[in-house]
C-alpha cells in the first residue's frame, strides 16, 4: 500500500575472526551470504583498563562492532532513492555466538538489547545467541594486563570529545574523586585528534594513581 514503509529484511551470521597480536582483530560476518568485515581496534587499552573483564562485557564489545557493521554495509535508500525512506526500516536477524550464553539468554537481556537498537536506529535487530567454542585463553585477546599494570575504573564514561562528555569526565575526577575510564569512538579522522588531545590534557593534570583521578585512554 502506497504511504506504507516497507521492512527489509537481512540474514547476518557470524564467521571466527581473524586476531591480531596486541589485542586487535577483524570481526568477520555475513550479510545475506555477501562477507563483511569490522576491524575492532582496542589495543591502546591492554595495560590500563582494568584488572579483570568479565566475559559479557567482551560479547558486548562485539555485539556492538556487528551492529555498527550491519548498519554501515546496508543501505537505507541514499541520496539518488527516488523511493525516498522507502528502504528506513531493516530487520537484521543476527547469528551470533558469545562466551556468556548462560547471560544473554536470561531474563529480559535479549529483548531490552533489541528494543533498544530499535529505539535508537528504528530497526529491528533479532538475535539468535549460541556458545562461542574458543578456548578460554581467546578471552586475552583483547586486554593483556597483570597486577602491577593494570587498574580499575571507579566509572566508564562514553567521551565523544564535546564540552558535554568533557565537562562530565571532569566532574566525575574532580567532584566526585573518581577513576574513570573514557570509552570513544570515531567513524571519521577529523574527531579522532581531538579526542586524544583532550585525553592528554586529563591525563596531564589527574594522572597520579596514587589519588583518584585519571589514569585511561580513549
Amino acid at each position: 500500500m502506497d504511504g506504507v514503509a516497507t521492512t527489509h529484511e537481512h540474514h547476518v551470521r557470524c564467521l571466527a575472526p581473524l586476531t591480531k597480536t596486541g589485542g586487535d582483530e577483524k570481526l568477520r560476518f555475513e550479510i545475506n551470504g555477501k562477507p563483511v568485515g569490522v576491524k575492532l581496534r582496542i589495543s591502546q587499552l591492554n595495560s590500563q583498563l582494568v584488572a579483570g573483564l568479565p566475559d559479557r562485557a567482551l560479547d558486548l564489545l562485539e555485539v556492538a562492532a556487528l551492529i555498527y557493521g550491519a548498519d554501515a554495509a546496508v543501505s537505507r535508500g541514499g541520496p539518488v532513492d527516488q523511493n525516498l525512506g522507502r528502504k528506513w526500516h531493516r530487520r537484521f536477524i543476527v547469528e551470533m555466538p558469545v562466551r556468556d550464553l548462560l547471560f544473554w539468554h536470561s531474563g529480559k537481556i535479549a529483548q531490552t538489547l533489541e528494543e533498544t537498537l530499535m529505539f535508537l536506529s528504528d530497526d529491528r535487530f533479532e538475535f539468535e545467541f549460541t556458545q562461542k567454542n574458543e578456548p578460554d585463553a581467546e578471552r586475552t585477546r583483547f586486554f593483556k594486563y597483570d597486577k602491577e599494570s593494570s587498574w580499575k575504573a571507579d566509572r566508564i564514561l562514553m567521551f565523544s570529545g564535546g564540552l558535554d562528555s568533557f565537562a562530565g569526565a571532569l566532574q566525575e575526577i574532580v567532584e566526585n574523586r573518581q577513576h574513570v575510564a573514557l570509552v570513544s569512538h570515531f567513524s571519521a579522522t577529523k574527531i579522532a585528534p581531538i579526542q586524544r588531545n583532550l585525553q592528554k590534557v586529563l591525563a596531564k593534570k589527574f594522572g597520579d594513581l596514587n589519588r583518584p583521578g585519571f589514569a585511561g585512554d580513549c
